[in-house]
């Protein structure tokens, strides 16, 4: 093998490693946007990837809007991780984040 093929091989196979990275983390958004939808609840793509993006974790933000859904008090996902962003350290499970949401005072004007 030549330099140049080499390169090539080297170059094929970071594209691959992309790829694979890149629907991993497709699947992981899109695992979440799912759930949400099959729940009933309201959230579009973008603001998972916005959640992503400012390093919130998805999962327990999508939990305890399910449990806030299912408990007939459902509060928009935007209130829900704007608690969470502002009280670092202290929610360490999604039970901790629900209480924080339930007594934020601007979470009574939801529809």
């Amino acid at each position: 093998m030549d330099a140049f093929q080499i390169m090539l091989v080297v170059i094929l196979g970071l594209g691959v490693v992309s790829v694979i990275i890149g629907l991993a983390v497709f699947a992981q958004l899109f695992q979440a946007w799912m759930r949400v939808k099959l729940a009933g609840g309201q959230v579009t793509l973008i603001q998972i990837v916005s959640m992503r993006l400012h390093g919130v974790p998805i999962n327990l933000i999508v939990d305890a809007y399910l449990v806030l859904l299912y408990r007939g008090t459902p509060k928009p996902m935007q209130l829900i991780e704007k608690c969470y962003l502002a009280h670092p350290g202290t929610i360490s499970d999604r039970e901790d984040l629900i209480r924080w949401v339930e007594n934020e005072p601007d979470s009574a004007d939801v529809k």
